[in-house]
């Protein structure tokens, strides 16, 4: 935020006629106030000199300014289960809200647990202790669930649009996902959903085509839920 730091004169003194400013970095003589943005938190010293309208330097005042930080964290963008509670895990503060409150259960506290039936965007505003406000953003994407969601496209070509293909489970515990060639060779397998298939086959590129896919999980209830399908690899 932008602070403004004010010299004041002692009135016994005579005229000021200029105000020399210094901190870390910075040095003004453009008249009593100083206003300026601290990058980072921490103490920043200060120093204040003014020369009288008689030529005389003052001794100079010193002081120390202290930033205080807030770092709000909503937590990272995701994809939930239509009606299936989720928690949402705030952080960066000591007091929390959450905008606009609805779907949740209680939106001032860091950690509230939000039901939806609809893509959803929430803003965290944050403070800390000494009153610092910051604010985050977390974007829900809903898709009706339990499921798993495997893309029937990618095109990994390093233009950095849908250059990867990831599965997306959406409250299932997430088990596999297995993709095939048209002769039923394995060219990429996978345990964790935030590990993708980039294009390529043992360190090569892997020519375009239609691939088969094969992906299973486990529902909260100890079920297992499978899904198979196809996807084409566009360069």
């Amino acid at each position: 935020q932008t602070v403004t730091l004010v010299g004041s004169p002692d009135p016994a003194s005579p005229p000021i006629a200029r105000w020399f400013w210094r901190l870390p970095g910075v040095t003004d003589s453009s008249g009593p106030s100083l206003t300026r943005k601290f990058p980072i938190a921490g103490l920043y010293p200060v120093t204040l000199q003014v020369r009288g309208a008689d030529g005389c330097l003052s001794k100079p005042a010193i002081d120390t300014v202290r930033v205080f930080d807030s770092k709000a964290f909503a937590g990272k963008d995701t994809l939930v289960a239509g009606g299936v509670p989720f928690q949402l895990q705030g952080s960066g503060g000591v007091t929390y809200r959450w905008d606009p409150p609805t779907g949740l259960s209680n939106p001032d506290i860091p950690n509230p647990t939000a039901t939806l039936t609809s893509d959803m965007t929430y803003v965290l505003t944050a403070t800390t202790p000494v009153g610092c406000l910051s604010t985050d953003t977390i974007h829900i994407r809903v898709f009706k669930g339990p499921d798993i969601y495997v893309p029937t496209a990618f095109s990994p070509n390093g233009d950095g649009l849908n250059d990867i293909l990831r599965a997306f489970p959406v409250g299932v515990r997430f088990q596999y996902l297995r993709i095939y060639d048209r002769w039923g060779g394995l060219v990429f397998s996978t345990t964790d959903h935030r590990v993708g298939w980039d294009g390529t086959t043992n360190g090569r590129r892997t020519p375009p085509g239609t691939f088969a896919w094969s992906t299973e999980g486990e529902l909260s209830d100890g079920r297992k839920l499978s899904r198979k399908g196809t996807l084409q690899l566009i360069r």
